[in-house]
């Protein structure tokens, strides 16, 4: 039973498990996998970053997960991509370094309203 029809809200929150030496996609789930019609399910291990995550150049995750990979420091940005009177709409990718190496990214919607000084964040 998918998550919308027993009252629960499907995850919009997109993950991607990335190989740090060439910075390619070996996995994602079905919220990232909807974004890539075009992208087998089953021959997901080794999509290039930038066609599973297209705005992955705009936002700056090449170099951040670089910096992930050699330090191990978590990295979180956000980058604006429709600004209203209301607001902003932005995307917000937070990126860890796992125990065996790999790089797990988690992108989502991130959602501020001007005049509030928190972030309100929904998902994608």
């Amino acid at each position: 039973m998918k998550a919308h029809e027993d009252g629960q809200r499907p995850i919009k929150a997109k993950a991607y498990l990335i190989e740090p030496e060439e910075l390619r996609v070996i996995w994602m789930n079905g919220s990232a996998r909807r974004d890539c019609p075009d992208i087998d399910p089953d021959t997901i291990d080794g999509i290039p970053l930038d066609v599973a995550v297209p705005l992955a150049r705009t936002m700056g995750v090449e170099h951040a997960l670089r910096a992930v990979s050699d330090t191990g420091t978590s990295q979180n940005l956000h980058t604006s991509v429709i600004t209203t009177r209301k607001g902003t709409l932005g995307l917000a990718a937070s990126i860890y370094r796992l125990p065996d190496g790999k790089i797990l990214m988690l992108i989502e919607n991130a959602w501020q309203i001007k005049g509030r000084m928190t972030d309100r964040r929904s998902s994608l």
